[in-house]
């Protein structure tokens, strides 16, 4: 007859081997992301490109440190085991036993981790089982030798052990699950924001409880296909073979074992739990001592792009600037002016404090008047947005012609707003589309480059921006831009990044050789775990700063939790009370107000515009030049 104490040693030693394992399928992970051919498979996939690519980055970018243990010679085994072990000293507190990740590991691969090693625990689980009653089925378990009877409560335990660690993974709280889901209903299921917050606020515990009981039922049925490829007798805890195997967890006492087995379970299972930063950052930021002035009576901004021989400078008012921005994706349609104004009060007093000189959006309903004036009462620009949709066709002129007169009409109502700096054309168009050999893309590209024009004909005193999603959609657009061999240095490429490979891409990539002033239009970093969120994007930040000719700057995606996006959760800066979520806003505004009062003292030894206009028309034949070749 088995004991207790044999089941609680067995559910220790399973907690062990369980960490143990996530440390090692998490390293197989990294190995496996970075597997050339498995790049290359992602690509010629069917599906989304940009999202695949980013989703195995994420799956891959995970770094598992070694096995913790809160038991004595913990600290010996770590420092001679440096490979499987870890210091005790990274464990949390109240935790015995734990796999040690480093803290920039994604949070969406460490959830998968998790994922990966609790389905091998339920397979495993039920192939010991099979193993041990292969021979010895047909008889009572007490008829049964010690070895058989160990391997099927062995087998038994770890199937219970994945079952319950994989129940304990939430999807909808912090964790790698619930970027994982709001990707999922972002990009995929195209689920609203407030229908997301209504879903996981309301029934959030049972969508977690659905999701993990579809990935055992799953394993369940590879198991079974295992075990019957490998012809082993039943093993699960299903009809007659429930009543031979119950009879292994009743104890001496008589009490039922599985109530037992469930309390044990409860009691030492190490829960998967994200870190976080600590506490809202609320108040960490003091608000800005300058009165800002009620934008009312300002004139026009002009804003410039002048090509030099090694890139682009951009300036506002004639004194030339670095574009340090954020997107905004407040809701703001529907409610009444004055609780619009209240928010953009609440909001650009704290961007302007954080030493935030831009915003970028693109929900065309909510850049207005409304929100443009009180933009420019707070001394913020505004990147416009116009909406562009990959389903329209490019090529035919009726939908040409009346695509035009709307945007004649756009920017004839806001060009003369002191907010305004640049006209936001479209955005991920060509990604839309999906494929850049398809004349539809080629038709946008040529489409795109005329509508720049003409804005520039109505408005030469803002540039034009594209935001693309990566570099990966470039080509229809270059081609159309190298059509006619005009320089167009007012004509922005902007590229929407969430991981680091933007640096290679300004180095490397098609965009290395484009001669247009760039932005990173969406920069953020994709899937990391909390405690690294606020590094992320910092060192994003700084990466883009490494480009100070090609790179006019960036945005930061994106202000609030409270956006129309499923994804937004998993990205706000500040929730819906306008409050930080972490300390993300915090490390963006450091480096953010470091850099303006970097530019504000040195501003006398700056080049004006007017000396820098000297050299636009050598640069610009350097340009018409370099595209000629």
């Amino acid at each position: 007859m088995v004991s207790l104490i044999s089941v609680v040693v067995s559910w220790l030693l399973l907690s062990i081997l369980h960490e143990l394992t996530l440390v090692l399928v998490a390293r197989f992970l990294a190995w496996s992301a970075s597997w050339s051919l498995l790049q290359q498979a992602v690509v010629v996939a069917p599906g989304d490109d940009i999202h695949a690519q980013l989703t195995l980055r994420m799956i891959g970018d995970v770094h598992g440190l070694g096995l913790a243990l809160g038991v004595p010679g913990a600290g010996f085994l770590a420092s001679h085991l440096p490979m499987f072990f870890a210091s005790p000293e990274l464990l949390p507190d109240n935790t015995w036993v734990g796999a040690v990740f480093r803290t920039s590991s994604s949070a969406v691969g460490i959830h998968v981790t998790h994922v990966v090693v609790n389905v091998i625990f339920v397979v495993l689980g039920v192939v010991l089982a099979a193993i041990a009653g292969r021979a010895y089925w047909s008889q009572p378990v007490r008829n049964w030798p010690r070895t058989a009877v160990a391997l099927l409560l062995v087998g038994v335990l770890t199937q219970a052990y994945g079952t319950v660690s994989q129940f304990g993974l939430t999807w909808t709280e912090q964790s790698g699950g619930n970027i994982i889901l709001s990707l999922v209903f972002t990009k995929i299921v195209a689920l609203d924001g407030a229908t997301y917050d209504a879903l996981t606020r309301e029934v959030g515990p049972l969508v977690s409880f659905a999701i993990n009981l579809f990935i055992l039922a799953g394993a369940f049925l590879v198991a079974l296909g295992l075990r019957r490829s490998l012809r082993f007798v039943p093993a699960l805890l299903l009809g007659y073979e429930h009543k031979r195997v119950l009879s292994l967890l009743v104890l001496p006492s008589r009490f039922p074992g599985p109530l037992v087995l469930a309390l044990v379970a409860l009691l030492l299972q190490p829960t998967f739990k994200l870190p976080t930063d600590g506490p809202h950052l609320a108040g960490a930021m003091e608000q800005s001592a300058v009165t800002p002035d009620n934008g009312g009576g300002s004139p026009p901004s002009v804003v410039t792009i002048v090509p030099t021989s090694s890139g682009f400078s951009y300036y506002v008012n004639g004194v030339q600037k670095r574009i340090r921005g954020v997107g905004y994706n407040a809701i703001t349609v529907g409610d009444s002016p004055d609780d619009r104004m209240a928010r953009y009060d609440r909001d650009f007093a704290f961007m302007r404090a954080s030493g935030i000189n831009t915003i970028l959006g693109w929900d065309q309903r909510e850049f207005d008047d409304v929100l443009l004036a009180k933009a420019a009462a707070h001394g913020l620009g505004v990147v416009l947005p116009f909406d562009l949709q990959p389903s329209w066709n490019y090529e035919d002129p009726s939908v040409k012609a009346k695509l035009t007169q709307e945007i004649e009409q756009w920017v004839g109502r806001y060009k003369s707003n002191p907010a305004l700096r640049m006209w936001g054309l479209g955005n991920e168009v060509i990604h839309g589309i999906g494929d850049v050999r398809k004349p539809r893309a080629a038709a946008f590209g040529r489409f795109l480059v005329e509508a720049s024009d003409y804005i520039h004909k109505l408005d030469p005193n803002h540039p034009v921006v594209y935001r693309d999603a990566e570099d990966a959609y470039l080509e229809p657009l270059a081609q159309a831009l190298a059509r006619d061999m005009v320089s167009r240095p007012w004509f922005v490429y902007g590229m929407n990044f969430f991981s680091y490979r933007f640096e290679d891409a300004l180095k490397s990539g098609p965009t290395s050789k484009l001669r247009q002033p760039l932005i990173l239009s969406e920069f953020g970093p994709a899937g990391v775990t909390p405690p690294y969120r606020s590094a992320g994007y910092l060192k994003q930040w700084r990466l883009i700063r490494n480009f100070p000719k090609q790179v006019l700057g960036g945005f930061a995606y994106v202000w609030t939790t409270a956006g129309p996006e499923a994804l937004d959760r998993s990205f706000g800066l500040t929730d819906a009370e306008g409050v930080p979520v972490d300390g993300s806003l915090f490390e963006l505004s450091s480096a953010f107000l470091q850099e303006r009062a970097s530019q504000e003292s040195s501003l006398q030894g700056t080049s004006t515009l007017a000396e820098q206009l000297g050299e636009e028309n050598k640069a610009s034949a350097h340009l018409s030049g370099s595209q000629r070749e």
